[in-house]
C-alpha cells in the first residue's frame, strides 16, 4: 500500500476543519485501534490533559537525546504515549476545539502525533498537531473517504506519496 497525503493547506481555515474531522471519523470507523503522543508539559488545562490520558494506557517514550535525558532524569514527562481501542472518545478528544496546547503547528489536533490502525495496518498518521495527515487503507477505505471528501472539497485531496513517518 502506498500512503496518501491529506491535502488540505489551500482549503479556508473552516473546510480544513471540516476535512480533518471526516478523516478522524474515518479513521475511527475503519480502526480498531489509536496511538497518541504528547507532551504533557504543552498543556496549561491539566483538566484536558487528564482527559487525554485518561483515552487508554500511558506511557513514558524514551529518548536518547542530551536535553530529553536530563528533563527525564529530572522526572518531567517530555512525552508520553496514549494507545486505546475506544474509537469513539478518540473522535471526540480528536476533535475537541477547547483543549489548547501551547507551541503547536496547527490548530487542527490536540496532540503531537497520532495514529489509528485496522489491527497492525496504520490507516490514519497525524503529525504536528494536525499539519500533516497522512491516510492508507484498502480500496473500499480509501474509497470510503474520497467519497466523504468529495463532499467538501470540489478538488481531490489525497495525493500519493512516499513513504513516510514509517506508514
Amino acid at each position: 500500500m502506498c500512503p496518501f497525503l491529506l491535502e488540505d493547506a489551500r482549503l479556508d481555515d473552516e473546510t480544513a476543519r471540516q476535512v480533518y474531522k471526516t478523516s478522524v471519523g474515518w479513521a475511527a470507523e475503519f480502526g480498531s485501534r489509536y496511538e497518541l503522543t504528547l507532551q504533557p508539559e504543552l498543556y496549561e488545562d491539566r483538566e484536558a490533559l487528564a482527559r487525554l490520558l485518561a483515552l487508554g494506557v500511558v506511557s513514558r517514550i524514551p529518548s536518547s537525546s542530551g536535553r530529553v535525558a536530563r528533563w527525564l532524569a529530572a522526572d518531567h514527562d517530555v512525552e508520553c504515549r496514549v494507545s486505546g481501542t475506544d474509537m469513539d472518545g478518540f473522535v471526540r478528544t480528536m476533535t475537541d476545539q477547547t483543549i489548547a496546547v501551547r507551541a503547536r503547528s496547527s490548530e487542527l489536533g490536540p496532540v503531537e502525533d497520532a495514529a489509528a490502525f485496522d489491527d497492525d495496518t496504520r490507516i490514519y498518521a497525524l503529525f504536528d498537531y494536525g499539519r500533516t495527515q497522512l491516510v492508507d487503507g484498502t480500496d473500499e477505505q480509501l474509497t470510503a473517504l474520497r467519497r466523504r471528501l468529495a463532499d467538501l472539497s470540489p478538488e481531490p485531496l489525497l495525493r500519493p506519496t512516499d513513504d513516510y513517518g514509517g506508514m
